[in-house]
């Protein structure tokens, strides 16, 4: 990303979120009754994550802290290889929260669009990659989530592009590279998750 701190520069008096929020569906593969428990389970502790990170420094003249604080804890979130469905569904649900955290965040700021989209970006790259890491590439597009920004538009879409094409090639998580799952017979299958993750509502 451009840096840490464009990721949150914006003046947040609080975390607190007004509004009805438009609810996360479980992807496909989390549908059965205990995947949709896991993905449920993790969609509040991503959520958290965003909460305690604004906890621990609750300062808005030290939002780069807080910016590091959310991604240093959101690179701790792995997916080995080899996991069952219920893992999967509540790692996949843990982004997602992560997600809409953020948007309902921006919603509050109305301001600064392009880092919204870049945060989300990261984000949902990173679950691409854990993904198709443990995946092996197939099955991807079964636990993919797409939650759309509510309140930025094309200028967020396109900054969330962005910074879904430049992370996903040059990712190395715990378990490999995602390089492999950007090229190749994988190339179409990136580039459908990339818009369909980096979506606004219109």
């Amino acid at each position: 990303m451009k840096g840490k701190a464009s990721m949150f520069g914006v003046l947040l008096v609080g975390l607190g979120l007004s509004g009805p929020a438009m609810a996360q569906s479980a992807p496909l593969g989390c549908s059965a009754a205990r995947e949709a428990r896991a993905f449920e389970s993790g969609l509040q502790s991503g959520k958290s994550l965003v909460q305690q990170a604004w906890n621990s420094v609750a300062s808005c003249g030290n939002l780069e802290r807080f910016s590091s604080v959310v991604m240093e804890t959101l690179q701790n979130v792995s997916l080995p290889p080899g996991s069952d469905d219920y893992v999967v569904c509540r790692t996949v649900g843990t982004l997602a929260g992560a997600v809409e955290q953020v948007d309902e965040v921006w919603g509050l700021c109305a301001i600064e669009c392009c880092e919204e989209g870049e945060l989300v970006g990261w984000i949902m790259g990173k679950l691409y990659c854990d993904l198709s890491i443990c995946l092996g590439g197939v099955r991807l597009t079964n636990f993919l989530v797409q939650r759309p920004m509510g309140f930025c538009g094309s200028t967020a879409q396109a900054c969330c592009r962005s910074e879904f094409s430049s992370v996903t090639p040059s990712y190395q998580g715990l378990f490999g590279s995602c390089r492999p799952y950007t090229q190749g017979m994988f190339r179409a299958t990136w580039s459908q998750s990339r818009d369909s993750v980096c979506a606004y509502r219109q």
